[in-house]
């Protein structure tokens, strides 16, 4: 990634985590046990920047630049408790083959191509995630999608449809780039 952002919807590790241990005091304290863990190796910074996993010096680079084992943290090793083999991580429940409403935050207005991958079927989330288990081709594509609301915000975000991929069953991670 060269932007600060995330995928609100369906949420990524580090926004869901976010939403989770956030309390009405502004603290995170983690209820999921999976952001507990992420918690646990990469303390509470990630989660109050959780619109920040990113590499600056990505170039829009993926496979060969982003470790095996590193895809959930972009290779940052500020947010690798994200990258922790789990089953019990929070998800968005999608159906496949639906046309479906993305959101992607805009904390810094960074207009662009968002590209969305998904893995192969057969995903295990207990192993770490490799760019084996990613399929090559893109499933939906955003070209300078529309941006909404005020920057550096929750509501600041870029809005596109994607059809999701058929035939999809079982657990499956999206990627964008």
């Amino acid at each position: 990634a060269t932007a600060h952002g995330a995928p609100m919807n369906p949420g990524s590790r580090t926004f869901l985590c976010y939403e989770d241990g956030l309390s009405s005091t502004g603290e995170i304290v983690p209820k999921n046990p999976a952001c507990a863990a992420a918690e646990a190796q990469s303390g509470t910074t990630p989660f109050y920047n959780w619109f920040a996993v990113l590499r600056s010096d990505g170039a829009g680079r993926t496979a060969g630049f982003v470790p095996d084992g590193s895809l959930c943290s972009g290779g940052n090793t500020a947010f690798s408790g994200f990258d922790l083999p789990r089953s019990d991580w929070p998800v968005t429940h999608l159906t496949s083959g639906a046309t479906y409403a993305v959101r992607y935050n805009a904390w810094a207005a960074h207009p662009g191509t968002f590209t969305m991958y998904v893995t192969k079927a057969g995903y295990d989330p207990t192993k770490p995630l490799t760019w084996a288990e990613m399929e090559s081709t893109p499933f939906a594509t955003a070209d300078h999608p529309p941006e909404t609301g005020p920057v550096g915000t929750l509501d600041g975000h870029y809005d596109w449809t994607a059809q999701l991929p058929s035939g999809k069953t079982g657990p499956a991670v999206i990627y964008t780039v």
